[in-house]
């Protein structure tokens, strides 16, 4: 087995172009193959990514791993804010940078579906960024960014999962989204001939639950497959507490506060999705419900008596009101159009569409969005073996995507001025993956 993966991470390296990008599975998926089809069979047809996209098609998954990677290039629009009056008058230095300068981000994938009877499965799902363990962006009022393409974020995703078999008809599955947050304390004390600080910074780990079930039953002559996810929401709390102590000659000052961050938000996600099995195709379909509008922001919110005595009592509270998404994603699978002794290419293709979280009246700024449309195509050449350095099928995966964001223009009158900022621009990525039985 392990002699079969580093023979397919070789693969990789070697076909994958110089820069590679990616973005966050909820939106591109983690799957080459689901990714070709608009992700529109992640929910209803089993895969190595399984564990991410319903666990309950672990038990009906081939013993398989996936390695992938995932590149992303952006032509996105400025999505800063303009105003009359554009110095901060909290005394931070103003964001110069623009959402048309996002930077490539590096991405490798990793999925495992594991049958460990005919019943029971389990399966690993996962998507790490290669060039940092994690980035954390927190931002202020006076600026926006976009709410799925800020390079400045990065973070691993992992899901763990399993599932069972009640019946050739029915299964169900269940997991755990692996996310983090931080707890700490820093001291710093500054005086006209010394400067000292401590630091203790606790990073914890939070368990978010997801469920799934999928059901088998003929639909025009023609096995059909039904599956439905939900995934609770995931709004993991920093915080860090602030002692700071100035020495300013005639005294000491001591200021105390706290803040408090959500760094990374994952909203409620319920997905329903149907593909049908055929010999020259398998069309897919799904829906998605994303509970946005319980959006917690990745802005620092400062408490404590200190900041209250400064600011006379005023709330400092960002108010940034999301909406619920929804998107709908049509695909097909034509399976081996090409068969010819150990070799095998299917194609794939889909269109998907999803809302904007973010109104055109939005009262704030800070966070843009708009309406997507995509379209995707794929292909797999597969391999019954590659002797003598691999002896099981396997095959080789890529996919394009393009989405096309609506251009929307926004303007709020946030802290009495009139300001203006605006979403829209293309994106386009491709995808790379090797699968092999094990």
């Amino acid at each position: 087995m392990l002699k079969n993966i580093f023979c397919s991470l070789f693969i990789i390296a070697i076909s994958l172009p110089k820069i590679v990008l990616a973005g966050p599975g909820d939106i591109r998926g983690m799957s080459t193959k689901d990714s070709g089809m608009a992700l529109a069979s992640q929910i209803s047809n089993p895969s190595s990514f399984s564990a991410k996209g319903n666990p309950a098609l672990l038990p009906w998954s081939q013993k398989s791993i996936s390695i992938e990677s995932y590149s992303e290039v952006f032509w996105l629009q400025d999505a800063n804010v303009t105003s009359p009056n554009t110095t901060p008058l909290s005394g931070v230095a103003k964001d110069t940078r623009r959402a048309s300068q996002t930077k490539p981000q590096n991405n490798f994938g990793l999925g495992l579906s594991l049958p460990l009877s005919p019943q029971f499965a389990i399966g690993i799902a996962g998507r790490f960024p290669s060039d940092s363990v994690a980035k954390i962006h927190a931002f202020t009022q006076n600026e926006a960014n976009y709410l799925h393409y800020n390079d400045r974020q990065a973070r691993p995703e992992i899901y763990t999962a399993a599932g069972f078999k009640f019946s050739q008809y029915f299964s169900m599955g269940a997991g755990l989204y692996y996310a983090l947050k931080a707890k700490g304390t820093l001291q710093l004390g500054i005086s006209q001939t010394d400067a000292e600080s401590r630091l203790f910074l606790e990073l914890l780990p939070e368990f978010i639950p997801y469920i799934g079930s999928a059901f088998k039953f003929d639909l025009f002559n023609k096995q059909t497959t039904l599956g439905i996810n939900y995934r609770m929401e995931q709004k993991a709390q920093s915080r860090i507490n602030v002692d700071l102590d100035f020495d300013v000659g005639i005294g000491t000052l001591p200021f105390s506060t706290s803040s408090e961050l959500v760094a990374f938000y994952d909203p409620a996600i319920l997905g329903i999705g149907i593909t049908g099995e055929g010999k020259r195709i398998r069309p897919s379909f799904s829906y998605e419900w994303s509970r946005w509008s319980k959006y917690k922001e990745p802005v620092m919110s400062l408490t404590g008596k200190d900041l209250d005595t400064l600011n006379q009592g005023k709330s400092l509270a960002t108010n940034i009101q999301l909406r619920d998404t929804h998107s709908i994603r049509i695909g097909a699978e034509l399976p081996d159009i090409y068969e010819k002794l150990e070799n095998k290419i299917t194609l794939r293709t889909g269109i998907e569409f999803h809302t904007s979280a973010v109104d055109e009246n939005t009262n704030n700024l800070t966070v843009v969005d708009s309406d997507k449309l995509g379209a995707n195509i794929g292909v797999s050449w597969k391999r019954l073996a590659l002797k003598p350095f691999i002896v099981s099928p396997l095959s080789f995966d890529a996919a394009l995507k393009y989405m096309h964001l609506l251009e929307t223009d926004f303007s709020d009158q946030n802290k009495t001025q009139h300001r203006r900022s605006k979403s829209g621009g293309e994106v386009a990525a491709i995808l790379f993956g090797v699968t092999f039985d094990i």
